[in-house]
This record gives structure tokens, C-alpha cells and sequence, in this order.
């Protein structure tokens, strides 16, 4: 992971203060932002599986159009 110099230092500086390693100060930090927006975190990946698997499902209908996949090719094949 790269940071910038000033957010570095600060990270050196927390590490050397707390006889810690920088890679543990860096776990800690992750592991605390991660648990104070663990649930906007969760809605984004809720939303983003979702669409996913609107994509692959052939049945999922599209909120645009109203049409399934399905539908969408049956109605563009060339023929």
C-alpha cells in the first residue's frame, strides 16, 4: 500500500511511539475503520452482489427497460 510522505511519517512516528511495527499500526487502523463503517460497508457490497448477479441472471429484469436479459436478446438477435 503507498501513502503519502506526511501520512508516512505519521504512521513511523505511531509505530515507534507504541514499539509497534508500522505494518501492525496499519492492521490496526484498517481493522478500525473497517468496524466503525461496517455497515455502509456491508450495504455496498449487498448492492454490488446484487448487481453482479442481475448480470449474469438471464431472468433479472432490467430496471431501465423493464425487459429480462432474456427478453433483450430475443428482441436485438439479428437474424
Amino acid at each position: 500500500m503507498r501513502v503519502d510522505l506526511a501520512t508516512d511519517n505519521l504512521i513511523a512516528d505511531a509505530a515507534r511511539l507504541q514499539r509497534r511495527s508500522k505494518k501492525d499500526v496499519v492492521a490496526s487502523a484498517i481493522g478500525a475503520y473497517v468496524n466503525a463503517n461496517r455497515e455502509a460497508l456491508d450495504r455496498s457490497l449487498d448492492a454490488t452482489s446484487y448487481r453482479i448477479e442481475s448480470a449474469t441472471d438471464p431472468h433479472a429484469v432490467d430496471q431501465r427497460t423493464g425487459l429480462t436479459r432474456a427478453e433483450t436478446e430475443e428482441l436485438f438477435r439479428l437474424s
